[in-house]
């Protein structure tokens, strides 16, 4: 059956219910956490900070669809400054669109890019080659964003990774409830717009079939039209 959906808009999930919610809350305690998060990263892996020479001064945008926040990420000489934004259109030199799950999956290096890529789950527009350099940098170092992030909370590392683990496994059965209950909703709609177009297709070929018709008819006149004017300049 036929999909009617367009890229740029989310499918339903548990991200973006939760993002729904958290779209009137600031973002200065979240950028706080998130300016922590890379500080660490960078102290951890300075290895990383050299691999990233080359793209120093590129600028990223993250464009997460199905959360009411974007991620500017801007390489500097010997940082990596990143920020939680509103916006959806900045100047950047790379943008990388999707929803949250394959975004993070590829930051994680847990899927390859270029299959999310190919496979429509995210859109890149810009210098592919310093997305290609970022990406490179993180797998050198086998960098984890989760393990990262877990990793800098000392004795709660422990409590907080069994927390994280549960909370996968209850969030993987509600998104597979939740795209359960969306293709319930969509599945009468999709089959209407596939009868629509059906119905369609049966009117466009039954107007070319009058076009046609039409098109002899008047072939059929000009040329009685033609004998008649012969006819009438005999006599």
């Amino acid at each position: 059956m036929a999909t009617h959906q367009n890229d740029n808009v989310p499918a339903l999930s548990l991200a973006l219910l939760a993002g729904m919610v958290a779209r009137p809350l600031p973002l200065f305690v979240p950028n706080m956490a998130l300016r922590k998060v890379i500080d660490t990263l960078c102290q951890h892996h300075p290895a990383m900070l050299e691999r990233l020479h080359p793209i120093a001064g590129t600028t990223f945008l993250i464009v997460i669809l199905d959360l009411p926040f974007n991620i500017k990420l801007c390489i500097q000489s010997n940082k990596v400054y990143a920020q939680l934004i509103r916006d959806k259109v900045i100047p950047s030199d790379v943008t990388i669109k999707g929803e949250l799950q394959p975004l993070f999956e590829m930051l994680s290096s847990q899927v390859d890019g270029d299959s999310l890529f190919f496979s429509r789950k995210l859109h890149i527009e810009g210098d592919t080659s310093a997305l290609l350099t970022l990406r490179n940098a993180l797998d050198a170092d086998d960098i984890n964003i989760l393990e990262e992030i877990v990793g800098g909370l000392g004795p709660f590392q422990y409590p907080v990774s069994l927390f994280l683990l549960a909370l996968k496994k209850i969030g993987q059965t509600l998104n597979d409830n939740i795209n359960l209950l969306s293709q319930s909703l969509m599945t009468p709609a999709n089959q209407r717009m596939d009868v629509l177009k059906a119905d369609t297709n049966k009117m466009q070929s039954k107007i070319e079939e009058l076009n046609h018709i039409i098109s002899q008819q008047e072939k059929k006149i000009n040329h009685l039209s033609k004998k008649i004017t012969k006819s009438t300049q005999s006599t």
